[in-house]
């Protein structure tokens, strides 16, 4: 898996990786902002980011707000970067798969729920929520248990060394 940044001196700066990678190298010769790019990058693709939790749509929205540039996600770099790392980072393993897919249902299910209008009555819809209400406790303790994985699965070196940062 991939790593974009890594820290020296007290400073982020990028890894190897993105210097002969020949799709993160275009981004990072591409803009006069490369940083920037890469950081929306990063957050967008890494399921164990700060921003993972958002859905698609709002987590590109904020990320350009927090991290502007002279990049568009159309760019054809950004895009082609952005599939790349989907498939190194999320697609490489079924237990990070699963986590994003727990996700992506339990945000599904949650907008359907704000969306709701409740009916007690005895043709309404007022099982149809309680059962929801219980299906959604099983994928929150099925989401804390994946995130707990994925993180110990994503944070293991090659031969289960943990990674780390020196500062």
């Amino acid at each position: 898996m991939n790593k974009i940044f890594t820290i020296e001196d007290g400073k982020v700066v990028v890894t190897p990786d993105v210097l002969n990678i020949p799709w993160l190298r275009v981004v990072y010769d591409k803009y006069e902002l490369p940083m920037a790019a890469l950081n929306y990058l990063h957050y967008m693709s890494d399921p164990i980011s700060s921003y993972f939790n958002l859905g698609e749509d709002e987590r590109s929205d904020r990320l350009l707000k927090e991290f502007p540039g002279d990049y568009k996600i159309t760019d054809i770099e950004i895009t082609e970067a952005f599939n790349n790392l989907i498939d190194l980072r999320v697609n490489y393993d079924p237990i990070v798969r699963m986590k994003v897919a727990n996700e992506v249902m339990m945000n599904k299910l949650s907008i359907m729920c704000e969306g709701m209008i409740l009916d007690d009555s005895k043709e309404g819809n007022l099982d149809k929520a309680l059962k929801i209400l219980e299906k959604t406790g099983k994928f929150s303790d099925n989401h804390v248990r994946l995130s707990k994985v994925v993180e110990e699965k994503l944070n293991k070196g090659r031969g289960g060394v943990q990674l780390s940062y020196d500062m």
